[in-house]
């Protein structure tokens, strides 16, 4: 089975969990906690994923881990499983599904847009507004400057793209005129 599917079980799982107590977010908040762990803690993310690791210096960083930041039980539980099962390798899969099932069951998308330079609060905001027209949910928007574009927007919602940008134009210009 591939990682992803088993990842988005996982997720579909948790999120069915964490649903029925009312803490959707918080848990999500655990996850993206444990992920920057994961990656800010140096020799972590190889403890826990390494297969020659023992089981008890594995339980050990992880139990440390849940005294220091205290996730709340579902969560806890949760990373124990993981951990039990050898399925740490797959927790940033896991956190990407998760996020996207908390998303679809809150109403919202995240939409990403790449712009020249720093659009304006006025920019963002009915950049924003128009989005959530055309998509019918709250829509949330991460920002990315590419100087490169020369003007204009690229947005990415989803795995549709929507390239407005000058630097596009220019490039189908070019190859119209190449004929």
């Amino acid at each position: 089975m591939h990682e992803s599917t088993v990842a988005k079980r996982y997720a579909l799982a948790l999120a069915d969990l964490a649903a029925q107590e009312g803490r959707l977010d918080e848990v999500g908040a655990s996850l993206t906690a444990f992920q920057e762990a994961m990656t800010g803690v140096p020799g972590l993310r190889l403890l826990l994923t390494s297969p020659a690791a023992s089981p008890q210096a594995q339980e050990q960083a992880l139990g440390g881990w849940l005294e220091q930041t205290a996730p709340g039980a579902l969560a806890s539980n949760f990373f124990r499983l993981l951990l039990a099962k050898r399925r740490m390798g797959i927790v940033d899969f896991i956190l990407a599904a998760y996020r996207r099932e908390q998303d679809r069951r809150e109403n919202r998308v995240t939409v990403q847009v790449k712009s020249a330079r720093e659009m304006t609060p006025e920019m963002t905001e009915r950049l924003a507004g128009t989005l959530q027209e055309v998509t019918g949910k709250s829509v949330t928007l991460q920002s990315e400057i590419d100087p490169g574009l020369l003007g204009g927007l690229v947005v990415r919602l989803g795995s549709v793209m929507m390239d407005y940008s000058v630097r596009n134009r220019v490039n189908r210009l070019k190859a119209t005129m190449k004929g």
